[in-house]
């Protein structure tokens, strides 16, 4: 799929290339824009793998990038980017070896949406205000530092000498697999 869009792994660590290609070949724009890649929701896409009878996310699943510079939006979280790609989207597993760059099977897929549970709006917006406000305060943020209810963590991108660094939202590990089993992934 990947060649036949043109979409090939970038270099030996481009982890991300199969979505992007997935994306490319649905139509997509890849363009990692704010928007969503789709009118319908945003596309996802992560490894997974198999252990002890069942799947488990490898690493996180990115969400977005966090602005360091806007706060208006604090109390409004149903305004920002971040909730238009969080509230609904499509999460595609793949399943590889590891170190094999190239290699992989669709494994499953979900649809997440934010109001398929009770909670999942109430964490993500206390989650998301939280590593806010900690923004408002510092330009760095440890990964260390975890969210009052561990549905979002975020790590930061080295930056440039000079440049504020990049802090990237995600769904944690604990959660995600916590996902699977609710959308019968794992059952």
């Amino acid at each position: 799929m990947g060649r036949a869009v043109g979409k090939i792994p970038a270099s030996l660590q481009d982890k991300n290339w199969r979505g992007r290609a997935l994306e490319v070949f649905l139509g997509g724009a890849n363009n990692c824009g704010a928007k969503r890649d789709f009118e319908d929701g945003e596309l996802k896409s992560t490894r997974v793998v198999w252990k002890k009878d069942k799947w488990a996310i490898e690493q996180t699943l990115r969400i977005t990038t966090l602005s360091h510079s806007d706060f208006s939006h604090l109390n409004e979280i149903e305004k920002t980017p971040f909730y238009d790609k969080v509230s609904c989207f499509n999460c595609v597993l793949f399943d590889s070896k590891k170190g094999d760059i190239e290699g992989g099977t669709i494994v499953g897929q979900f649809v997440f949406c934010i109001g398929d549970h009770p909670n999942f709006q109430a964490e993500i917006a206390e989650d998301y205000r939280f590593y806010v406000e900690l923004s408002r305060g510092s330009t760095r943020i440890s990964s260390r530092v975890k969210s009052p209810n561990g549905f979002l963590g975020c790590r930061q991108t080295a930056g440039i000498a000079g440049v504020i660094s990049k802090t990237s939202l995600y769904i944690t590990a604990v959660q995600f697999n916590f996902l699977l089993g609710f959308y019968g992934i794992n059952r």
